[in-house]
């Protein structure tokens, strides 16, 4: 029995997480003309919603207490004129829980804050986001 335990204990501690609540800053973009929202941090994109897909739970409820309302958190940007993408973003961190890096996914939201476009323009760690318009 105390081998069994000793074991189920090994796996469990080399066993990588599969999701980990944290909070995620980057920028925020809703492609308005794809249905793909995605936020773009130091360490990944961050798929929020595919096109055409469902967003992760808690999504609508974060979304409306950050945003709604606040119409001038976002920049509007009208790019590529041959397929007519039009996508707006913002700054924002993301309370929830996110896969791995390397997947991109998000799991859950559970909360979302606008910030100041100057925080993610400021900070170095963020990619610069090619802007056209």
């Amino acid at each position: 029995m105390q081998r069994k335990i000793l074991t189920l204990i090994a796996t469990l501690i080399t066993t990588p997480a599969l999701a980990t609540a944290e909070t995620r800053c980057g920028w925020y973009f809703d492609y308005l003309s794809a249905g793909v929202i995605l936020l773009v941090d130091a360490d990944a994109h961050w798929l929020i919603m595919p096109n055409g897909g469902e967003p992760p739970p808690g999504f609508e409820t974060a979304y409306t207490l950050a945003f709604d309302n606040r119409e001038e958190q976002f920049e509007s940007i009208s790019y590529d004129n041959i397929n007519f993408l039009v996508y707006r973003y913002s700054c924002a961190c993301i309370d929830g829980e996110f896969g791995p890096i390397t997947s991109e996914d998000v799991i859950a939201i559970t909360r979302m804050k606008g910030l100041p476009l100057s925080q993610c323009f400021n900070d170095q760690n963020l990619p610069m986001p090619q802007l056209e318009g």
